[in-house]
């Protein structure tokens, strides 16, 4: 297949697309995604990889359209990364906030959920903490990275 320029400008479009889309499908849904892969969270990022990757180069198999493509992606990303470190904004919209998942001993069930965590993955956090139960964590956050900070009550 042959590359022209029009062809070309439609890959760097295509990619600045779907890089923006899974930057907010990613956001949308949580921060699991951004803690620790497992091994099922590792093959679904290799399949939105493959998914995505016949969209972004147009069905363009070219050394051209994969040098556009992958330029665009890490320019978008450096851009990103950027932004992200220089402004408080754009830090909120792409990483989010803290979200308080244990208060007082009592788990925030809605929040806790929100953020893709469950009892057991709440539990695993406190004992890393060597604590043995919610009643002894003053509070527990789930960070922008997705890690969890547990903090023992006194």
């Amino acid at each position: 297949m042959t590359t022209n320029a029009t062809d070309l400008v439609f890959v760097a479009a295509a990619s600045a697309g779907i890089y923006l889309f899974l930057i907010v499908l990613l956001r949308v849904f949580g921060r699991r995604t951004l803690a620790e892969l497992s091994a099922v969270d590792l093959v679904v990022m290799l399949c939105l990889g493959s998914a995505v990757e016949t969209a972004m180069i147009r069905a363009d198999t070219s050394l051209a359209a994969g040098v556009v493509s992958a330029t665009v992606l890490l320019s978008l990303n450096w851009l990103l990364t950027r932004a992200v470190f220089t402004s408080r904004l754009a830090r909120r919209l792409v990483l989010g906030g803290p979200v308080l998942v244990v208060h007082n001993g009592r788990v925030l069930a809605t929040n806790a959920a929100r953020c893709g965590l469950s009892d057991d993955d709440l539990r695993q956090a406190i004992r890393q903490r060597e604590l043995e139960s919610f009643e002894q964590v003053r509070f527990a956050v789930v960070e922008a990275d997705g890690t969890v900070t547990v903090v023992a009550a006194r």
